[in-house]
């Protein structure tokens, strides 16, 4: 179901970034389009971050 979601979103988000509207108002709308209603969750990944 992931890939389906990433690819549902994609193009989306491709169009939003070479707008510049990449905030998070402009970008939730696509996720929810693209999940359905179903419930998901993203967390935060850091990179580099010591204990």
């Amino acid at each position: 179901m992931t890939k389906r979601i990433a690819g549902a979103v994609g193009p989306g988000l491709e169009r939003l970034r070479k707008q510049g509207r990449i905030s998070p108002d402009e970008v939730r709308p696509l996720v929810e389009q693209a999940v359905g209603g179903r419930r998901v969750e993203a967390g935060i990944l850091l990179v580099g971050a010591a204990n």
